[in-house]
């Protein structure tokens, strides 16, 4: 079900859909979620549904060879798993078939967190981090060159916070 969340942020990264417009970074908050993370620019809201059935929601934004994504579903009031067992089978979903350069173990809010640099077969950088956060599933991705300044940014900037 969470593998769900990990490939189709994946599947995100072939088409960038926003332009982002240079220097304007804005806060991503959605409401009643409990995170909020900056981009650059005005993200591209999308739904999509998972093969599990659950809804996923998106915000992207594409600018220059860069792709900023933030993926988050819905509460999950019956996870049978505990967060860090859950946490790793999303990076493990992630990151097959694919070279892993690193991966750590973080802290988001005071939530378990996993942050993952990986390398696809066509040599695309992807950084995650990816939380479970009062039982939703939440994640930001920077596609783009690793260590960029402006990745570090967006991936710094994410943060768990009340959901009102």
């Amino acid at each position: 079900m969470r593998f769900a969340f990990a490939l189709i942020a994946l599947g995100l990264v072939s088409g960038l859909p926003a332009k982002a417009h240079a220097q304007t970074w804005d806060e991503y908050r959605p409401a009643g979620i409990g995170f909020r993370i900056e981009m650059p620019g005005k993200p591209k809201l999308e739904t999509q549904k998972t093969k599990a059935g659950n809804t996923a929601y998106q915000a992207i934004v594409g600018f220059r060879d860069m792709a900023f994504l933030a993926i988050y579903g819905t509460k999950d009031e019956k996870s049978p798993l505990d967060t860090n067992t859950l946490l790793d089978a999303v990076v493990k979903g992630m990151t097959e078939g694919k070279t892993v350069l690193s991966s750590k173990t973080d802290m988001i809010g005071g939530y378990p967190a996993r942050r993952i640099l990986i390398e696809d077969a066509d040599k695309d950088k992807i950084e995650a981090r990816i939380v479970l956060a009062d039982n939703r599933l939440i994640q930001a991705l920077f596609v783009g060159p690793a260590g960029n300044p402006l990745g570090r940014r967006f991936l710094d900037s994410f943060a768990i916070v009340d959901p009102n």
